[in-house]
């Protein structure tokens, strides 16, 4: 995920309050996002959702 470089900062605080919600999603196993290189605006995203459908670990 890239961000314009001079909006990192904004982005990094709108992301923690979604982060929080998303987390407490129903099926949410993992969900984190990280600051990969801050001159380039990118960020690293990993989720991990138990699958709604087979009701197994996907």
């Amino acid at each position: 995920m890239h961000t314009e470089p001079q909006d990192v900062d904004a982005f990094i605080r709108a992301i923690q309050a979604i982060s929080l919600s998303t987390k407490a999603e129903e099926g949410c196993l993992f969900y984190g996002i990280t600051l990969d290189d801050r001159p380039t605006g990118r960020f690293l995203v990993a989720e991990r959702w138990r699958s709604c459908q087979t009701g197994v670990s996907g």
